[in-house]
């Protein structure tokens, strides 16, 4: 060692294969969190890395807080990340809207009954997922059907009525040796 202070300078150069992680985060189906996943890249110490995110993957749009750009550090903690967050859409069932992200569910709606009606589905009919659209379901129904039974000296008629349409009664039946004097109904 000399008899005085030496001061040594580190010269680097650029290293080109310095490893940093890009990140792609996307939203599960429930909007509350993400799935991740990580690849390491190489590039150049000092110089600017950037990722293209697909800004084309239906259903989903790209986070503002996604980290595009970065200059890529020695130490190899750079980190891009891509952050895909699923696009929410409206599921209106007879009017009530529901928000619904791309790819979860529809939910299950019950609708509200109708007095003599039977609840015959969604029209037009429910997918299991939803779609990258909006979507309107109008509920459709079936007549409940009563029977009206006349017994006549044993013998059974049949009618079938929906609930509230007008019954034509059938004729005073006419049967040798006795009077009609109504129906009875306390079977």
């Amino acid at each position: 060692m000399p008899a005085k202070n030496v001061t040594y300078v580190v010269k680097l150069a650029a290293g080109d294969a310095t490893p940093y992680t890009i990140q792609v985060k996307v939203m599960n189906v429930d909007g509350t969190s993400y799935v991740t996943t990580e690849t390491q890249a190489l590039g150049t110490t000092g110089a600017k890395q950037t990722i293209v995110p697909d800004y084309s993957i239906e259903g989903f749009t790209v986070n503002e807080n996604s980290v595009l750009s970065a200059e890529i550090k020695g130490d190899g903690t750079t980190v891009l990340t891509v952050i895909y967050d699923r696009m929410k859409f409206t599921a209106m069932f007879d009017g009530v809207k529901y928000g619904v992200f791309y790819g979860a569910a529809l939910p299950e709606v019950e609708p509200a009954a109708q007095v003599g009606k039977e609840f015959a589905g969604w029209t037009p009919e429910v997918p299991a997922a939803m779609p990258a659209e909006d979507l309107e379901f109008t509920s459709t129904w079936t007549d409940v059907m009563y029977k009206l039974i006349y017994i006549i000296n044993g013998e059974e008629e049949v009618y079938e009525y929906a609930a509230g349409a007008a019954v034509t009664p059938i004729a005073d039946p006419a049967v040798s040796g006795v009077t009609f004097l109504g129906w009875n109904t306390e079977i």
